[in-house]
């Protein structure tokens, strides 16, 4: 068997890592996707630890994994992608107030608390630099979301040295998320990866009451603005080095087929149900396929099944869970988001997963569903 080389994808928060990763691992040849976390707890670096044992085919993935390389001498470079820093930085703040919303029943998560913190977080902190910090000064020992402790370390100016150095020389690949497809195809290139798999059904759920830049008040983009000006320093660079070492591509049949390949998110986000050829009847036949007393979850629980529901399809079967994608009870669930969650063992026979919008990131959290409780797999 031929060796296949592995991956390290530096995957900083809220730069669309996970969706990257999850697209190449899919691809060919596909990969193990091994996420590295370590937080700010220390790692013993030992002839178990998992680099120093790759046996088949894998990517790895993770917020702390920038100086893993160097630390086990293996002979590899990182990759990484890189997003607008005003994006990610709301990104950022957001996805972490939710997890800290979930985990502590004290925390009272509403879109108009939520906004009033980030006003008051974006007016105290000193400085909202990260990209620079993370991608030269801090290893692998940090809290992985922007921390003004663990970013003032050396000052801006240092780091964004120190950063620029860093991708010169430890860096193969520096992606673009605002250009997802671009991106992934100029990677898969470049690592000899065939049958490239489209990002769209891992995209990642979109963090729950997070405002897009544009419609912050005109005083809290600029606080914004003033305080990421390294990181937007940055970035425009490396936007546009992509540019002029990628955009070639673009002429390539074969990106242009990939490209049609992936829908719009807004597409696939408001499409209703007649639009993705929905056969009632065969969905239908397929419950009366199923032996009476089974349990059955159900996910997604749109109109249509409320329908089929008070006509008494389901009549013969215990439902053991409901999960309703209007509640984000479902983002409680995820495997790969939340993994100090525990998803509940549900002892589900058949999963279906219902719902009158095709919604990429739901469908993701009903197969990890599916793979925690081994159950048979409806897809409506």
């Amino acid at each position: 068997m031929n060796f296949i080389e592995p991956l390290f994808i530096h995957h900083m928060v809220g730069t669309a890592g996970n969706t990257f990763c999850r697209a190449i691992a899919n691809s060919t040849p596909a990969r193990d996707h091994v996420e590295l976390r370590y937080g700010i707890n220390n790692i013993e670096i030992n002839p178990d630890f998992v680099l120093h044992k790759i046996q088949k085919p894998c990517l790895f993935r993770g917020h702390n994994i920038y100086g893993l390389i160097e630390l086990c001498n293996l002979n590899y470079k990182y990759s990484t992608i890189l997003r607008n820093p005003y994006d990610r930085l709301i990104t950022d703040w957001f996805w972490k107030r939710t997890i800290d919303a979930f985990k502590s029943a004290n925390l009272t998560y509403s879109r108009y608390n939520s906004l009033n913190e980030f006003y008051s977080f974006l007016e105290s902190s000193p400085h909202l630099e990260f990209y620079i910090h993370h991608l030269g000064v801090l290893d692998y020992i940090n809290s992985q979301h922007f921390c003004i402790e663990e970013c003032s370390r050396v000052t801006n100016y240092s780091a964004y040295n120190s950063a620029i150095t860093s991708l010169q020389k430890k860096f193969d690949f520096v992606g673009i998320s605002e250009f997802m497809d671009l991106s992934i195809y100029s990677y898969s290139k470049l690592k000899n990866i065939t049958n490239i798999k489209s990002w769209l059904p891992v995209r990642h759920m979109k963090t729950p009451n997070r405002p897009q830049f544009n419609e912050l008040p005109s005083r809290y983009q600029n606080i914004i603005k003033n305080k990421t000006v390294f990181d937007r320093l940055l970035y425009e660079e490396y936007r546009e080095n992509f540019h002029l070492e990628h955009s070639h591509f673009e002429r390539d049949n074969e990106f242009k087929l990939y490209f049609d390949s992936n829908l719009s998110i807004n597409n696939i986000e408001s499409s209703e149900i007649d639009s993705i050829n929905f056969n009632e009847t065969e969905f239908i036949s397929k419950i009366k396929l199923l032996k009476d007393n089974i349990k059955i979850g159900l996910f997604g629980i749109g109109t249509f099944c409320h329908n089929l529901i008070d006509k008494g399809l389901f009549s013969n079967f215990e439902f053991v869970a409901q999960f309703d994608e209007n509640t984000n009870l479902s983002s409680k669930l995820s495997l790969t988001t939340y993994p100090d969650f525990q998803i509940p063992n549900f002892e589900i026979d058949v999963l279906i997963i219902t719902s009158t919008r095709l919604n990429a990131h739901y469908r993701r959290y009903a197969i990890d569903i599916k793979k925690i409780n081994n159950s048979k797999f409806i897809v409506i």
